[in-house]
């Protein structure tokens, strides 16, 4: 009789520990990424880049692509490349909800805008 009462408190903590893990999973995501516009690379005329002061576009004038400032031309496989990452485009996670960006390089003076 004794055994037996060990085993169902056993097999209650069991139960109870699982219950609580399973209710207390830190991979939860607890908040809402925002939507993005979805482009394809053949819709995309210009993209900007913007650190600060300086800026840099590639713009599409007819089929050519040229770099701004300056309007030189723009070497059509790492054109495709920059077109195929924006249109690949995926926000998958927060980095701070708590807004210290400037631990993981996001403050205003390490951002860089892109723009599409």
């Amino acid at each position: 009789m004794k055994g037996r009462k060990e085993y169902i408190i056993v097999i209650l903590l069991i139960i109870g520990l699982a219950v609580f893990i399973w209710r207390d999973r830190t991979d939860q995501v607890h908040y809402q990424l925002p939507n993005i516009q979805t482009l394809k690379s053949s819709e995309i005329s210009r993209i900007e880049l913007d650190k600060g002061n300086a800026t840099l576009r590639l713009e599409k004038t007819g089929q050519d692509w040229f770099v701004h400032p300056g309007g030189f031309p723009a070497q059509e496989g790492k054109v495709q490349k920059a077109l195929q990452a924006v249109a690949d485009l995926q926000l998958t996670a927060l980095a701070s909800e708590s807004g210290h960006y400037q631990r993981y390089g996001l403050d205003q003076s390490s951002a860089v805008h892109v723009r599409a």
